[in-house]
């Protein structure tokens, strides 16, 4: 494997004298990152700069990846770079090519035509780059597994043109898939700070203790239809977000268009609790465009690879108070969310969190 401009910059990064941590995104398979890493590796490994070399590099990387789609990271990042945290996620907002046929029935609304088209592919010119069904276009002239473009046409009948259906066809304008891009969302500025090591995560989900590192070359296998998923206490807000960018992209001034309210905790951030203890939580509102919003108070739980939102009571005048469970023990970390949203078009959410640590 030769050096790339790809690999030379993100070697480039990670040698430089920033130390901020270095995101890298492997959205179609890790080989740019192991080719950067092979190649610190050959220059310094024996010389008398390598162990600090290492140590740096190892403490900027982080690496956020969609599957070990190449399987560079099982055979060389792994084995040479153990020590690189490997952010892999569990339950993130579905954005995957399936999503439409399992999320909730709440959740598929933000896929459906009508939805895609009046919030995201009609929102101008940069609306109009974003990719739907039926829409015409095809990424590589002749690629047997991008038959998104197609309208009218069934699956026995793209079938005999020679192509591979392994996702379900979708009406004409629908959402149909960008599957990486929730590796990304937890770097998102929306109060969540689920890029933290201590953090259960976001829209982008929450760190996978024990990630697989198995291949996802199969992922386009025959596709067979399982249960819808609970509604995901993320999706709605992630997609009108992504909404509401493209139509500041749009707007012809500050107030022709709608803005993330503004939250403050009027408490710390992080808390150390005893068991049985009840926490009083505040925190003080606003919106820059003079809309209504609504706070509200839950618990996150991530566990068995899903997120659970666990309402917890509150006032009318948007206080609340936790009372810590007797079961917690030493070191357990509970995290609770405050998620104010206004009713402005679309509807924006920003969040604060507050993390108790168990004594």
């Amino acid at each position: 494997m030769a050096d790339t401009p790809g690999s030379d910059l993100i070697k480039a990064v990670l040698l430089d004298n920033d130390d901020a941590p270095v995101y890298l995104h492997a959205w179609g398979g890790q080989s740019t990152i192991a080719r950067a890493l092979k190649s610190i590796e050959d220059e310094y490994e024996g010389t008398p700069r390598w162990s600090a070399i290492r140590e740096k590099v190892i403490r900027k990387a982080v690496i956020h990846p969609s599957g070990d789609q190449d399987d560079t990271y099982a055979n060389y990042i792994r084995p040479h770079w153990p020590e690189i945290r490997y952010r892999m996620t569990l339950d993130p907002v579905n954005l995957s090519y399936f999503a439409a046929e399992v999320v909730s029935a709440e959740d598929a609304r933000y896929f459906s035509a009508s939805w895609t088209q009046s919030n995201i592919s009609a929102r101008g010119p940069a609306g109009s780059f974003y990719r739907v069904w039926g829409d015409g276009r095809q990424m590589v002239a002749g690629d047997k597994f991008d038959y998104f473009g197609f309208a009218g046409k069934g699956a026995d009948e793209l079938r005999r043109e020679g192509y591979n259906v392994w996702t379900p066809i979708k009406p004409k304008g629908s959402f149909i898939g960008e599957g990486d891009t929730p590796t990304f969302l937890n770097l998102i500025d929306n109060g969540l700070r689920g890029y933290l090591d201590n953090s259960f995560g976001g829209w982008g989900g929450y760190l996978d203790p024990a990630p697989s590192f198995v291949s996802m070359r199969e992922f386009r296998r025959p596709y067979s239809t399982p249960a819808r998923a609970p509604t995901h206490p993320f999706l709605a807000a992630a997609q009108r977000d992504f909404a509401g960018r493209l139509a500041w992209s749009q707007a012809s001034s500050y107030r022709a268009a709608n803005h993330h309210p503004i939250i403050e905790l009027e408490i710390p951030a992080t808390l150390s609790v005893e068991p049985g203890a009840a926490v009083p939580l505040k925190a003080r509102w606003g919106d820059p465009d003079g809309n209504q919003v609504s706070l509200t108070w839950w618990l996150l739980e991530g566990k068995g690879g899903r997120f659970q939102k666990l309402a917890i009571d509150q006032k009318t005048d948007g206080s609340a108070v936790f009372v810590v469970p007797d079961t917690v023990k030493p070191g357990d970390r509970l995290q609770i969310v405050a998620e104010a949203t206004d009713n402005g078009t679309p509807a924006l959410t920003r969040y604060e969190k507050v993390v108790l640590i168990a004594k």
